[in-house]
């Protein structure tokens, strides 16, 4: 028994360590969106679509955490 709950305790912390790394490259990737507009490398309309595309992928990321996507403990889904 120590030894399952030991490897869902691990199963946990590495799902939650890949979902926050996921959902810092996501802001990261907005800020980078920005910094492109920012420096005339794309235009206005470029940056809204793409801001857009990584918003609706950050919602899903954080949608399925709370739905219970970070964990592998079934007691807590």
């Amino acid at each position: 028994m120590d030894l399952e709950k030991a490897a869902a305790d691990h199963q946990n912390a590495l799902a939650e360590e890949l979902y926050l790394a996921e959902e810092r490259l996501l802001h990261t990737e907005k800020n980078g969106i920005k910094e492109a507009y920012l420096a005339g490398i794309i235009l206005e309309k470029v940056m809204k679509k793409l801001l857009s595309q990584v918003d609706k992928k950050l919602s899903s990321v954080e949608t399925s955490t709370k739905e219970g996507g970070a964990t592998t403990d079934p007691k807590e889904r």
